[in-house]
């Protein structure tokens, strides 16, 4: 799929003639995580999410610990460290699929 592919009928075009089809293509966009500031902190502490196609997040887990979140933007999502999290990935879920963090966050 090309870069900057959005959603609709996909079209074809030969040296004969043009024709879509009759049914939309869905583009759906899979998230990334590409780092998180502090690295560390014990539970209740804030930490900024960064990364792409975050807008539209549904979920944020602290090593499989729910947190509660607010999305900033397209690239940044501030969470929480929830209570009872422990040391491990950092994971975003949108509709386009899940997000794990390269890097451990470490809970104090």
């Amino acid at each position: 799929m090309p870069a900057g592919a959005t959603t609709g009928p996909v079209g074809v075009t030969t040296p004969g003639g043009q024709v879509s089809s009759a049914a939309s293509f869905t583009v759906t966009v899979t998230p990334t995580i590409t780092g998180f500031d502090p690295g560390s902190g014990a539970p209740g502490v804030t930490v900024s999410i960064t990364g792409t196609n975050l807008n539209a997040a549904t979920a944020v887990k602290f090593n499989g610990a729910s947190a509660v979140f607010h999305v900033d933007s397209g690239v940044q999502i501030t969470a929480t460290v929830p209570p009872g999290a422990t040391s491990g990935t950092l994971r975003v879920t949108t509709p386009g699929g899940t997000a794990t963090s390269s890097g451990n966050f470490t809970v104090q």
